[in-house]
């Protein structure tokens, strides 16, 4: 097999795949552990207070409940930062320096991060501990207090976990259908990559593949794709990559394109003990056809429209979004349903290949066709794509 460590990164030899967690779960822990936080904060503020007030607070009996009541939920709003404040801080002090922005930078995506659980606790959990405080009492009259509490508490977790997911998915549509309505089309499909040492002939591999899965078409074209730094967001785990691309085309002249694609990696489950696991990504390509002549950068892209679009994409700080580029020859056979691609990618040092297979809609193809992969070639699995293993490979 490959030594990972001699082909990769050392980041990327330690994690070759990256699945994201099910967006379900990540809302869920996320918003579960801010409302741990507010409800510590609101004993801990409710405690102190009443201290104070048997202590050295002189006011009067019915001021005394008011000011009970008030404490705890007023206190606990401080709660919903924490998790975050602590997430921004650690993310600062573990990126590069030369990716590195201000600790302020962090600071206020946590801030907006507290603020949407804080949100979603006074529209969804502060009614839902009402509904089930007052019916519960009616209702099941003998059942603690407590008990009411702990269930509005997991029940809201589980509407703000679905609701956010559903949130995400619909903002997701909108943008799709906005930059379709710019012009762009779509493609979606699944993909699988591994990488392979350089040692092994494309060619033989190619042929040996189309030959198992009967696949008729082989050939070999160009890529010249260059990267930017993106502020698009992510959608429910997928991450978003921005590019122009040119590419040989069928009669030999160049298909052009500027590209947002969205991928995510994912686990194939198997009801049986397999000898290797899967882990394929769903992949949409979202691109435009440029018809005039390539540009060199977003800011040559004829069509007004689709320049506004990129240059708001895009970070402004333009030291710290140099263009990264990426060229790649490559080698493929193509099917109906099946594409294997062995890309040879140019002017980098560690010596392999990055072998993808692609399918639009067939998981049990694609899963076959890896297996395969995996069973007859020295080959290592990863869900990093060519920007990912560029950036952290050095250039010759």
């Amino acid at each position: 097999m490959v030594n990972k460590t001699s082909i990769l990164s050392k980041q990327l030899a330690q994690t070759p795949i990256a699945v994201p967690g099910s967006p379900f779960w990540e809302v869920f822990k996320t918003f579960g552990r801010d409302e741990a936080y507010a409800w510590i904060f609101n004993t801990l503020g409710t405690l102190l207070m009443e201290f104070a007030l048997i202590s050295w607070l002189t006011i009067g009996a019915g001021s005394h409940k008011i000011v009970l009541a008030l404490t705890g939920p007023i206190i606990e709003k401080f709660g919903f930062f924490i998790g975050h404040f602590k997430d921004a801080h650690n993310i600062y002090k573990t990126t590069p320096l030369e990716d590195r922005e201000k600790l302020s930078v962090y600071l206020k995506k946590a801030f907006k991060a507290g603020s949407k659980s804080l949100t979603y606790d006074l529209l969804v959990h502060d009614p839902v501990y009402i509904i089930i405080m007052l019916v519960g009492q009616y209702v099941l009259p003998t059942t603690p207090a407590w008990v009411l509490a702990m269930s509005s508490f997991v029940a809201a977790v589980f509407i703000v976990a679905g609701l956010d997911v559903g949130v995400q998915e619909l903002r997701y549509f909108l943008f799709k259908l906005k930059l379709k309505k710019l012009g762009f089309e779509s493609e979606k499909y699944l993909e699988s990559r591994f990488l392979i040492s350089s040692k092994q002939n494309p060619a033989k591999l190619i042929k040996e593949f189309a030959k198992e899965f009967g696949l008729k078409k082989t050939r070999s074209i160009n890529y010249y794709d260059t990267y930017y730094k993106n502020k698009l967001k992510t959608y429910s785990g997928r991450k978003p990559k921005l590019r122009l691309r040119k590419r040989t085309a069928t009669k030999g002249d160049w298909f052009k394109t500027v590209q947002v694609t969205y991928n995510i990696a994912s686990r194939i489950e198997s009801k049986t003990f397999e000898q290797f696991n899967f882990f394929p990504q769903r992949k949409e390509k979202i691109y435009f056809v440029i018809k005039e002549k390539m540009p060199l950068n977003i800011e040559h892209v004829k069509n007004k429209k689709i320049k506004h679009f990129l240059i708001n994409a895009t970070n402004n700080k333009q030291e710290k979004n140099t263009p990264l580029k990426i060229q790649f020859e490559r080698f493929f056979a193509f099917g109906p349903e099946l594409v294997i691609c062995v890309d040879k990618i140019k002017k980098l040092k560690r010596d392999f290949y990055v072998v993808e297979l692609k399918t639009h809609r067939d998981q049990n193809l694609l899963k076959e066709a890896m297996r395969f992969v995996m069973m007859h070639y020295p080959v290592v699995q990863t869900t990093h794509g060519k920007l990912e293993i560029k950036s952290n490979s050095k250039h010759k």
